[in-house]
């Protein structure tokens, strides 16, 4: 398995369990749609998560706009290079 391969597995990992959080939050919802917080607390988590990913993508740019090597960017912001790689594919066109 390719460093791609693994990240790209741990992306959707974590994806799931985003997704099973906002499906839990709409079952929750049906039972009881009064309950505005729990309303509030879908939309949260679908920005969470879409800022997350976001504000780490700018990040790498800005780090490329300085020049800054793949194995930099992977020190200064924690993440692996399969990991960046696969966020720049992801947000190539924002």
């Amino acid at each position: 398995m390719d460093d791609t391969t693994k990240y790209r597995e741990l992306f959707f990992e974590e994806t799931d369990e985003y997704l099973q959080t906002l499906n839990d939050c709409v079952l929750e919802l049906e039972e009881n749609p009064e309950e505005k917080l729990k309303k509030d607390r879908v939309f949260e988590e679908e920005e969470k998560k879409q800022a997350d990913y976001l504000d780490q993508y700018k990040l790498i740019k800005e780090y490329e706009k300085e020049n800054k090597s793949l194995d930099e960017i992977s020190k200064l912001i924690g993440m692996n290079k399969g990991e960046i790689l696969l966020l720049k594919s992801i947000y190539k066109d924002s």
